[in-house]
């Protein structure tokens, strides 16, 4: 039988860290229950000082449907590169909808705090409301003292989305 573990001897990557980067859902689901390594950081072509688990490059590239599958099966979520996290990366490269998955399963950078970017507002609002916990009792009002509101962008982005992520639902 075939070694899943296998890794490419020039980049070091395995079949996950493929499927993660080519957004191959189906490989990456089969590749799972064999029980991958979900670990195993490769080099990244863009940049070679820099390696990748299949989580961040996934993460890189807002391949969502992977990186779904890697949380599920608990891989590494504030790994870094040496430079950046897997966070980090989906809000460089826009992802919206990645860095609100990312939020809600728990993952931190600096760079969320960069109130400059509509996109990152509205993604970071959306995830912390997944996780009410994270929210105690904080109000609309303690949340603005986070935010530079002396941009137009700014205040009118936080006048959406602050009340809807501190919204009370029954």
């Amino acid at each position: 039988s075939m070694d899943l573990n296998v890794v490419a001897p020039t980049n070091k990557a395995n079949l996950l860290w493929e499927a993660a980067y080519s957004n191959k859902v189906e490989v990456a689901q089969y590749l799972l229950e064999n029980n991958i390594n979900t670990e195993q950081a490769a080099l990244f072509q863009d940049d070679r000082s820099k390696t990748h688990t299949p989580l961040h490059i996934a993460a890189k590239f807002g391949n969502n449907k992977v990186m779904k599958l890697l949380l599920e099966r608990r891989a590494c979520l504030n790994t870094s590169d040496g430079n950046s996290s897997p966070l980090d990366d989906a809000i460089a490269g826009g992802y919206a909808q990645t860095v609100l998955i990312l939020v809600a399963a728990g993952a931190t950078s600096d760079l969320i705090w960069n109130t400059h970017n509509p996109v990152i507002i509205m993604s970071i609002a959306k995830g912390l409301s997944k996780c009410p916990q994270a929210l105690n009792d904080a109000t609309v009002e303690n949340a603005h003292s986070f935010f530079d509101v002396s941009s137009q962008v700014s205040r009118f982005v936080l006048g959406i989305f602050l009340p809807i992520l501190f919204e009370r639902r029954p």
